[in-house]
């Protein structure tokens, strides 16, 4: 169902006549003439049409399964690193057990 926008400016492109012309060299206008297509044009135009359709369809799911290997790929190495990361803090830092371990010695 189009939205009242879209019916308004349909409604537009009805309003107006509009005429395919040509200025030639002595500046006037020359309307053109529709001539049909042959057959061998119909279906050259199908052809490329569908041909196109294909070629549409095949690079957008390269692209989003590109985009998803990226993403998944910079997840992986954010999550990898994090972890990383907070275990090397965990080795670093004295758990709570040692210090009072440690502070038990010292005041002996």
């Amino acid at each position: 169902m189009p939205t009242k926008k879209q019916r308004r400016t349909r409604a537009k492109t009805f309003r107006h006549e509009y005429v395919i012309a040509e200025i030639d060299a002595e500046g006037n206008e020359v309307e053109l003439e529709r001539t049909p297509l042959t057959p061998e044009q119909k279906a050259a135009a199908a052809k490329q049409l569908e041909k196109q359709k294909k070629k549409g369809n095949k690079q957008s799911r390269l692209k989003t399964i590109h985009l998803t290997f990226k993403f998944t790929l910079i997840l992986y190495g954010f999550a990898a690193f994090t972890l990383h990361r907070s275990s090397l803090r965990k080795a670093i830092q004295p758990s709570s057990c040692c210090l009072s371990i440690i502070g038990n010695l010292v005041v002996l």
